[in-house]
């Protein structure tokens, strides 16, 4: 493995690396194998920290507490930010559906940075800003959660977004409650009709 290889996977991102790469390639017009490893390492990290505080920002925002010891809490950052995402607040993350519905791999990944590197991500918020649109967004998607318990906030994330994923990428959108309800349980959850109706109820009076 060469030593720019070596390099570029220290981004967390390879979409991250090859646009470092691109750029470095095109717009600077500079010759990688003259690169100086630092000098790459920094415009990857500059790029990672500006994803990650706005990913910082965003759990502010929906209420979600920025610690990944639980599980519950980890499911709540998946699906906040899906759901975030889905709202147009794009944030840079690819969701597949998983065992819990959406979930991102380089989210899990970022999310653990942030966590890892709290104290010095969250200096930076200073500097930076959501807009208001997607402010007054993510405050309509928190507080239609009324729990207050971790598990139960978790649960109704995991509904919301599961119940989204199916409608847009499963092209469920025309589909019956009774028929999203087993798309789901096809798919191993075991939500109740009933829930899955009042959750489309709720994703549409938030305008999804």
């Amino acid at each position: 493995m060469t030593t720019l290889t070596k390099i570029f996977r220290g981004c967390h991102s390879k979409k991250l690396a090859k646009l470092a790469k691109i750029l470095l390639d095109t717009h600077f017009k500079l010759s990688l194998q003259y690169v100086p490893s630092k000098t790459i390492l920094s415009f990857c990290e500059k790029i990672m920290n500006k994803q990650q505080i706005a990913l910082y920002l965003t759990l502010d925002a929906l209420g979600i507490r920025k610690q990944v010891k639980t599980f519950p809490n980890r499911l709540a950052i998946q699906k906040g930010i899906y759901l975030a995402q889905e709202f147009g607040i794009n944030l840079g993350y690819f969701f597949r559906w998983y065992l819990h519905g959406p979930y991102s791999p380089s989210l899990s990944r970022d999310a653990y940075e942030v966590v890892d590197t709290i104290d010095e991500i969250k200096q930076e918020p200073r500097n930076y800003s959501l807009d208001s649109i997607s402010l007054d967004k993510l405050t309509k998607l928190k507080q239609s959660i009324k729990s207050t318990d971790p598990k139960k906030i978790a649960r109704e994330l995991e509904l919301l977004g599961s119940v989204r994923y199916l409608h847009t990428r499963f092209n469920m959108s025309d589909k019956s409650v009774a028929e999203v309800t087993k798309g789901l349980i096809h798919r191993g959850k075991s939500f109740t009709e009933k829930e899955v109706k009042l959750a489309t109820e709720k994703l549409s009076k938030l305008g999804l």
